[in-house]
């Protein structure tokens, strides 16, 4: 997000709950963590737009 509140310049994705976390060293693919199926995991999509990639396959429910 711009710090002057203005409109970011890229939508990542548009699913929610989705949290961004960081970026690849050579700035090609953007990593988060979303809810996809009441079950969190983390994510990359290319910076570019294009699929997401499902990294981790996790179930469970967080207490």
């Amino acid at each position: 997000m711009p710090i002057d509140g203005s409109t970011p310049p890229l939508l990542v994705t548009e699913n929610y709950t989705s949290y961004w976390h960081g970026i690849r060293l050579d700035g090609k693919m953007l990593a988060y963590c979303a809810m996809r199926n009441d079950e969190w995991d983390i994510y990359v999509i290319p910076k570019a737009g294009g699929k997401k990639i499902r990294l981790t396959d996790w179930f469970g429910q967080w207490t």
